[in-house]
């Protein structure tokens, strides 16, 4: 894809990323592909992670309907699975917690709390070679956030390490 076409998706999506971070995505993935891509979120930007690993296997997870039934629209054949984001952007501390190994704070289990559930074999089963966490978005501190994502995808990242 084009330095012009990630422009143009800039311009058509105010408020997402910028041209600039959209590039350094492209070229991270595009330097690794093609390989085991896992995106978290669907979106307008789709085909830019599709394109930068050609010949490569893209998975989506999605909890939006409606964005999996557009993109696969717009891109047939694209390979979307619905998932429930699990987490509020408040919990973003648990991370650090489970980092340290803790086990439950306050009568909280980080592990519990933090994981999705329910992801589909094809994606436990598969070693990632890169994961780009991109959703849920969490624009309030109450609303769902990333914390779920970043911990799934640390924890299948690890996975798939020798």
């Amino acid at each position: 894809m084009s330095d012009e076409t990630i422009r143009a998706l800039v311009a058509a999506n105010p408020g997402q990323g910028t041209f600039e971070e959209y590039r350094l995505v492209r070229e991270c993935i595009s330097s690794r592909a093609p390989c085991n891509l896992l995106v978290f979120g669907v979106g307008r930007d789709s085909a830019l992670w599709l394109d930068a690993n050609e010949g490569g296997v893209t998975v989506f997870l999605e909890s939006d309907a409606v964005w999996i039934a557009t993109v696969r629209n717009d891109h047939p054949g694209i390979v979307a699975w619905p998932v429930a984001w699990r987490g509020r952007r408040f919990l973003w501390p648990l991370l650090r917690t489970l980092r340290r190994g803790a086990k439950a704070t306050f009568g909280v289990d980080p592990t519990r709390t933090l994981t999705m559930g329910r992801l589909p074999p094809a994606v436990e089963e598969t070693c990632w070679h890169v994961i780009l966490v991109d959703a849920p978005r969490g624009l309030r501190w109450h609303h769902r956030g990333r914390v779920g994502s970043i911990h799934t995808a640390a924890r299948l990242g690890r996975r798939g390490q020798a």
